[in-house]
């Protein structure tokens, strides 16, 4: 292809007389050749392109008057030369039109880092008639690159020596700026031909990530991300990927990159990606797992729910059943977040830690979740949010489990379990549905602590482990056998005629017996005084011997109870007030039948079986009776009631074996603790299995069970074949405590009798 200068430069913005400088002009008068060649490149010529041409070829500093005369001599020069050109130029070769300069594709890196140098290498050739390759024919070659901002700047491209000399190369520096270069290869041939070739290449360089980081925030419900990044052109902007969706990262003030992603209140696995992208969408990406662990779910959950995360994190750490609840039930659970969190004390104090930790350690719960959803339920209504004594913990916790009257009754028991220091620690858990049931029907007795403990006790043991009060509920048996005995002792707490459990737990004769005797010892001479079995045991009036409650016929225990508590019209009193009665007549009048049981406490008891024994007694009792009248009535009176009988019942009856459980009546008649031991008889002929004798011991103010079994050596020789005839050597001597009637008990050994028995 031929190029004309003028139209080159109206193309390309460039005049070749500028981008290539030529060799030093010559003189005026010896330049004509190359002034003739000049103009034979001139397709149309204008005034100002002439000044311009003469002015170069001229002395400088011409006036204005003198660029117009040598103008107008151009313009006649010109045309005459044009003239002799054209004329001749129809007979001659012409080397534009036969010869064409070309330039084979442009090598270069199509991308490259800002501050590379980039180079560009091409072949170019002249091209002749027959398209001969016209060898060193390509006079000028440069390189022209436009930057994106559009600024140009041109690099001469040099000849690499090599046998033909086609090869050209040119070395561009100035890549600073990212973004598209445009190329332009302009090559030139000896006869002003020109070629130019297009190209363009890539400046940029992929944002460099510094650093990645996750923080996982469970207390706020969130994972941060953070991402530090720079690119050479600057950080456009910074995106994250995850769950299918696609945000922008928060340009923070020191240059880094922020997103925080909510996080669910469950597990989960979670895929994250960053993209970091230049103003040029040069992108550079990361990735990363959140494994958010079911801790991390649990605390963002007490998050959500506006509790402590604090004591969340540390529950899950050491609660296995906070756990479970976290898997199973969350509303619970929110109740135990709610109940720690008012609580605000640290584990291992924190309420709802004890809560749960008592539950887990129960192997008699089986299904642990219910129970903690019930008792985080009645903390939730009761608005109840610490206690200080584990004592209260097991009693909500217990009551909860067996069941309660109310609401009510157990905010009164939990009341009085804060208030006081007497254990709760009750063997048999219904004692604590029995407490609650207590603030129910009968709070006045919480002014009396251990009146209240051996009440539970005895409700509990006597009433709801044997299910009781299901026959009719709890109102009923309630109603009609525990409040009217408790008011009946309640009131003679008040009156001062009985000394109360505590004081004689604390300075009285069960004091006395606690500091040698085993608790269950103590424990069933306090029971005593609240002796609900026995009452349903016992026909008071002495008509029916039947045992009903020894004989677990519950039915008919439960009414012969409430029988014997209840108003009599025919006598003018229930049937347990006549006896009392009749009691309190003959220590006034010392009867006939007051006598008799004077006898009873000292002689009654079978001497042939335990004759060392019985030496003992008979000569202890008669101290004792002298010392206190009610020792001997609580022994002896149900025996003369049988000998002399009442006026209510000529025909009182009571058998022998049930005589001494009938004792027990007396001695909360009287307000003397009073417990039954039974001992097998050492003649007995079947060793494994032999007969057993029982025998009531009502505790003297000093602490000893006064009773026929006095003493502990004693006891044992009657059971050495040596001290005793009537002795089998295979008989094992042994105690037995009835704690309740003969349903509960508790066997000493040989080596435990020195806790029963006065040693």
């Amino acid at each position: 292809m031929h190029y004309h200068s003028s139209n080159y430069r109206q193309h390309t913005g460039h005049h070749l007389g500028n981008q290539f400088p030529a060799k030093q002009r010559k003189t005026r008068n010896g330049g004509r050749r190359k002034i003739l060649k000049k103009l034979k490149k001139l397709s149309s010529v204008d005034l100002n392109d002439i000044i311009n041409f003469m002015s170069a070829y001229s002395p400088r500093n011409l006036s204005t008057k003198r660029k117009l005369i040598i103008a107008g001599m151009a313009l006649a020069l010109v045309t005459t030369l044009g003239v002799t050109w054209y004329l001749s130029k129809q007979n001659q070769t012409n080397l534009v039109d036969n010869c064409n300069p070309q330039i084979s594709e442009l090598k270069y890196k199509p991308k490259i880092s800002p501050g590379i140098v980039q180079n560009i290498n091409f072949t170019a050739v002249d091209v002749g008639t027959n398209n001969a390759t016209i060898p060193g024919n390509i006079a000028k070659a440069l390189v022209e690159v436009t930057n994106p901002s559009g600024h140009s700047a041109n690099e001469t491209a040099r000849r690499l020596e090599n046998i033909e000399n086609h090869l050209f190369s040119a070395q561009f520096n100035k890549t600073t700026e990212e973004g598209n270069y445009k190329i332009r290869a302009i090559v030139e041939d000896k006869a002003g031909n020109v070629a130019i070739k297009h190209g363009s290449f890539d400046v940029g360089d992929n944002p460099a990530i510094h650093s990645f980081s996750l923080e996982k925030i469970p207390s706020k419900g969130l994972a941060k991300i953070l991402v530090n990044a720079s690119d050479t052109s600057g950080v456009a902007k910074a995106e994250i990927e995850f769950n299918g969706n696609k945000e922008d990262m928060v340009r923070l003030p020191n240059g880094l990159f922020s997103y925080n992603i909510t996080m669910p209140e469950n597990p989960a696995d979670m895929s994250v990606k960053v993209y970091v992208k230049d103003p040029f969408n040069q992108t550079s990406s990361t990735t990363a797992e959140i494994d958010w662990s079911s801790k991390d779910a649990f605390i963002t959950f007490a998050f959500k729910k506006g509790y402590s995360t604090e004591l969340a994190g540390k529950l899950y750490d050491n609660s296995n059943l906070t756990r479970q609840l976290f898997d199973e039930d969350r509303a619970t659970l929110a109740n135990v977040l709610k109940i720690a969190s008012n609580n605000a004390t640290d584990l291992p104090k924190n309420l709802a830690y004890k809560v749960l930790e008592q539950i887990e350690k129960d192997s008699r719960v089986s299904n642990k979740i219910t129970l903690a959803k019930n008792v985080f339920d009645n903390l939730a209504e009761l608005e109840t949010y610490g206690f200080d004594r584990i004592d209260s913990i097991w009693l909500i916790n217990n009551a909860t489990r067996n069941g309660f009257k109310d609401l009510e009754g157990l905010k009164k028991a939990l009341q009085f379990s804060e208030g006081n220091n007497v254990s709760l620690n009750f063997e048999n858990t219904l004692s604590h549905s029995a407490l609650a049931d207590t603030g129910a029907h009968f709070p006045q007795i919480f002014k009396y602590p251990q009146e209240t403990k051996y009440l539970a006790l005895q409700v509990g043991d006597a009433i709801y482990l044997f299910e009781i009060d299901k026959i009719k509920g709890k109102d009923y048996v309630w109603a009609g056998l525990v409040v009217p005995y408790s008011e009946w002792r309640f009131e003679r707490l008040e009156n001062g005629t009985f000394e109360s459990l505590g004081q004689k737990l604390l300075y009285g004769e069960l004091a006395e017996l606690s500091k040698w005797a085993d608790k269950k010892v103590v424990e069933a001479a306090a029971r005593s005084l609240y002796p609900f079995d026995e009452l349903m045991d016992h026909d008071l009036l002495g008509s029916n011997s039947e045992r009903y409650f020894h004989d677990e016929n519950f039915d008919k225990a439960l009414e012969r109870g409430i029988v014997n508590i209840k108003h009599n019209g025919t006598i003018g009193a229930s049937p347990f007030e006549y006896i009392y009665r009749l009691l309190l007549d003959d220590i006034e009048t010392k009867s006939e039948r007051y006598q008799r049981a004077f006898n009873a406490f000292e002689y009654s008891y079978p001497r042939e079986p335990w004759p060392n024994s019985w030496d003992v007694w008979h000569i202890e009792a008669e101290k004792h009776i002298n010392a206190s009248s009610e020792i001997a009535l609580v022994k002896g009176f149900p025996i003369a009631l049988k000998i002399y009988d009442p006026p209510a019942n000529p025909n009182f009856y009571i058998t022998e074996q049930a005589s001494p459980y009938y004792s027990k009546i007396i001695g909360a008649m009287l307000n003397r603790p009073t417990i039954v031991l039974g001992a097998p008889y050492p003649g007995s002929i079947n060793p494994d299995h032999p007969y057993k004798h029982n025998e009531p011991f009502p505790i003297g103010k000093n602490g000893e069970p006064l009773g026929f079994w006095y003493k502990l050596d004693t006891f044992l020789d009657d059971y050495d074949p040596e001290k005793n005839p009537y002795a089998n050597p295979d008989v094992k001597p042994f105690i037995k405590l009835m704690v309740v009637s003969d349903r509960i008990s508790k066997r000493f050994n040989y080596d435990q009798l020195e806790k029963v028995l006065n040693s």
